[in-house]
């Protein structure tokens, strides 16, 4: 139930995080970076797609979106 949603909810954050401070990831490289399993990872990307703030590129690579990042600094302030 909602344990399992602040689960995902926390490693969605852990995800985006990277994605930010890289610029572009691919799932693969995701799941090596932060040791977290491949379907923990698309769930988090479908999670962060779905409140559009990351976006995929043709590659498979995810990268945050526009929006996210000219507000960069909120997201440093969050915690997990």
């Amino acid at each position: 139930g909602l344990s399992s949603e602040l689960t995902y909810g926390r490693m969605a954050v852990n995800v985006l995080k990277e994605i930010v401070r890289v610029e572009r990831m691919k799932p693969e490289e995701l799941e090596r970076k932060l040791n977290i399993s491949m379907g923990t990872i698309i769930e988090s990307l479908n999670l962060l797609s779905l409140y559009g703030l990351v976006t995929k590129d043709y590659d498979g690579s995810y990268r945050p979106s526009e929006y996210l990042r000219r507000y960069r600094s909120v997201l440093e302030r969050v915690e997990v």
